[in-house]
């Protein structure tokens, strides 16, 4: 009995240690982006161009969770506290950085697109900073 009441008590931290992505499930947004960049450079028209920077920036912010977790899923739990913190920061600062970016334009059509841009710019680095980590920790970036 003793036995049972201590491995009921422990398994909620066994299964808070396991990775969250499933082994050998690898999501990717990158042919979507692809696509979705290929169909800007065709786009003329302001609000097109607005709405295809803005699902780009969507993705790359979702490429961005998944190497986020992953890296995460590969940190003791002492890191996992530094990189959360360190990517709270980081988001508040993406945030800064857009709204920025956009008043260049002076909220004229294409302060969106600037917006956007940014967002997706500083994203992309930031991915590229994540994945250099897991690197270092022996593993493949997007694996």
């Amino acid at each position: 009995m003793l036995l049972v009441t201590a491995f009921g008590i422990s398994s909620p931290l066994l299964a808070a240690n396991e990775a969250i992505l499933p082994s050998g499930w690898d999501p990717s947004v990158t042919d979507a982006v692809d696509y979705l960049q290929t169909e800007l450079e065709q786009e003329q028209a302001q609000q097109g161009i607005n709405r295809l920077t803005a699902q780009i920036s969507s993705l790359v912010d979702t490429e961005l969770f998944v190497t986020y977790v992953r890296l995460f899923d590969h940190l003791d739990p002492r890191a996992q506290t530094t990189l959360k913190r360190e990517q709270t920061d980081w988001l508040k600062q993406r945030v800064k950085v857009t709204y920025l970016a956009g008043q260049k334009e002076e909220g004229g059509s294409a302060s969106s697109m600037e917006s956007n841009y940014a967002f997706a710019d500083l994203t992309r680095k930031r991915i590229q900073l994540l994945n250099d980590r897991l690197k270092k920790l022996g593993l493949e970036a997007g694996k």
